[in-house]
Order: structure tokens, then C-alpha cells, then sequence
């Protein structure tokens, strides 16, 4: 196995650096890395000791100081959506097109031997306007409760799958009744749980499906639906794209992307975002308490631009991002 150190930067970010309820103490520079489209580039393991991200079709896995090494051999394949399974392993979708066909791999690698294994493949014609998610699975992604999990989506099939450990490692319960994911009915977003045996519709109003992926708080009060806050006990809700304050009038079409909860915290995390014909105006992560109503710039506080794809840690006190093709984590204290 191939492993390798990279020199990491710590920039101690000055006490004015305030970001709400908590101050960044340093700023870490991790490494190159290449954003991953369908979820996000830089993810947190389980325990919170490391991170894994992709740079140029590798897989790279490093701990919270930037010290890195090279996990997968093979970059034949284009990752599409990828996830912790347990602090050894990552599930991944892995894509190539060949001419007028996409094989599509749904695969676990270890991390520490580099060694693959395939759950599932499909061969899919390539035509205009076809996801990413087109084929006979979807995923992998996270249940509410943080486990793995992908989808069976067959004429004859449709079934939420929570994949055990392939390599030997433990996740958290992997009972399908203990676990939900949310989805989008015709009228409105539900919480489904993954044996399918029951669900609950969450928006009392019939909203209509929005393509990028709701998210819920961990106490199951709020849910964040694009730029959309919502108060589920009394349906009351904030539009979070009125709070930016540097977008120009004329930027329509700006919204919120891969907005997440804290796991300690009412604070939201999320890149506020314009689509590719707006390039004009930069990314930006963005962090709003929404009981102090307080909105904070991260990137603006540690002098970065064109920043995206935000993550907490498990804790909630690092968070990761990607500006300009580098990976940085953001360690925070709690301001006394």
C-alpha cells in the first residue's frame, strides 16, 4: 500500500474570528482535492478521527491535521456518491461511460489495504438529460439515523438496503425499523421508515418536490429544504436566500445547497450557491443559528473564496469544505 505524508498548514485564525456561538481556532490545509457533484467532497469518518475525499479519481483518506495517504489504486472509474460504512471502509458509486453505455458500480473499499469489493453493477445506455442515479440502484447515502444505506430501484423491486460491514468493521443498528429516510410523495416530503412499515408526512403544506436533498435537525423539529426553514410544530418557516446579504438583485436563480444540521447545536450549515451560467458570483459557506438569528460568513472569516460543499464533523466542532480545489477543516471552540 502506497502511503505518503503531505506538508499540512495550520493558520491560527485570530479570536476576532467569531462564528456565532463558537470561535475558529485553526484553519487546516489538508490537501488537493476535486469536488464530488452528487454529495458533497469531504466527509468526516464516524469517530471524527479522519476524512476521505477524491483528488483526480483517487480515493484519499486523511486524518483532522492533513496527514494523508493514497486508499484506492484504481481511477478508471469517476465516483459519483460515496459514504463512510465504518471507520475501515467506504461505500461508494463509481461511474464510467463508454461511448453510448455508463456501468455503474456499487463498491466497498478498505481503507487501509485498498481492496475492493462489488455489491452491485449495472450497464445503463447513455442518453441526454440521464443521471447519475439512473440504473437498477440508488446511493449510497444516510439515513436520518447516520447509517449507509442505498436503494433497489427495479421494475419488480423497490427496497432500502442498510449494507453490513464487508471488511469486518461495525456501523451503528442496522435494523431496518430502527431506521428512516426521507423522501418526496406527491404531496410533500416524508419520513419513511427503511422496513417501509410506516411514515409520516413532515410538511403539513403540499409542497412541491425540490431536487436538492431536505434535511432534519436531530431533535426531528426542523427541516431545511433547499433555502427553506421549516418549524414542524407549527409550520412556520424562514426563506434562508433572504438573509444573504451580498447577493446583487440581479442574481436570480441563488439559492442554498447541502445545507445539514449541527449535531450539538440550532445551527444550520450550508453553501449559499448560483447555478453554472452566474459564475460570476462566488460560493460562499455560510452558518445561521436559528435561535440567535445570527448569520456568519465562514469563508469570509478566514480570508477564502469560491468555497464549497460544507460538513460537520460528528461533534459539530470542525467543519469541512473545499475552496478553489484544496480541502480545508475548520476547528471551532465555543466562545466564552
Amino acid at each position: 500500500m502506497k502511503k505518503y505524508i503531505l506538508t499540512f498548514v495550520i493558520l491560527i485564525i485570530a479570536s476576532a474570528a467569531m462564528a456565532g456561538k463558537y470561535k475558529i481556532d485553526r484553519l487546516i490545509n489538508v490537501a488537493p482535492a476535486n469536488w464530488i457533484p452528487k454529495n458533497g467532497p469531504v466527509k468526516f469518518s464516524p469517530d471524527g478521527s479522519q476524512v476521505a475525499f477524491f483528488y483526480r479519481g483517487y480515493l484519499y483518506i486523511s486524518d483532522t491535521l492533513g496527514l494523508e495517504h493514497q486508499a484506492s489504486l484504481d481511477s478508471t472509474i469517476y465516483p459519483v456518491r460515496y459514504e463512510w460504512l465504518s471507520n475501515d471502509e467506504i461505500i461508494l458509486q463509481r461511474q464510467i461511460l463508454r461511448n453510448t453505455t455508463a456501468v455503474r458500480r456499487l463498491c466497498v473499499i478498505n481503507i487501509d489495504s485498498g481492496e475492493e469489493r462489488t455489491i452491485l453493477e449495472d450497464v445503463q445506455p447513455v442518453y441526454y438529460g440521464a443521471s447519475g442515479d439512473a440504473g437498477s440502484f440508488i446511493g449510497p447515502f444516510l439515513t436520518v439515523e447516520g447509517n449507509p444505506c442505498y436503494i433497489l430501484d427495479q421494475p419488480d423491486v423497490f427496497d432500502i438496503i442498510i449494507p453490513t460491514s464487508t471488511f469486518g468493521g461495525r456501523g451503528k443498528s442496522l435494523a431496518e425499523a430502527d431506521n428512516h429516510i426521507l423522501q418526496w410523495g406527491a404531496d410533500g416530503l416524508y419520513l419513511v421508515r427503511a422496513d417501509q412499515g410506516d411514515s409520516t408526512r413532515l410538511t403539513r403544506k403540499p409542497y412541491p418536490r425540490i431536487s436538492l436533498h431536505p434535511a432534519i435537525s436531530y431533535d426531528e423539529a426542523y427541516i431545511l429544504m433547499g433555502g427553506l426553514l421549516e418549524h414542524l410544530a407549527d409550520s412556520s418557516y424562514m426563506i434562508l436566500d433572504t438573509l444573504v446579504k451580498d447577493n446583487p438583485p440581479t442574481a436570480l436563480g441563488c439559492g442554498i445547497l447541502y445545507g445539514s444540521f449541527s449535531p450539538n447545536s440550532s445551527e444550520i450549515l450550508f453553501q449559499d450557491g448560483c447555478p453554472d451560467d452566474q459564475d460570476y458570483l462566488d460560493n460562499h459557506i455560510e452558518t445561521y443559528d436559528y435561535d440567535a438569528k445570527l448569520l456568519v460568513s465562514l469563508d469570509a472569516l478566514v480570508n477564502l473564496s469560491n468555497c464549497v460543499g460544507p460538513s460537520y464533523s460528528p461533534d459539530g466542532h470542525m467543519i469541512s469544505f473545499i475552496c478553489n480545489d484544496t480541502a480545508y477543516i475548520a476547528y471551532r471552540v465555543l466562545y466564552k
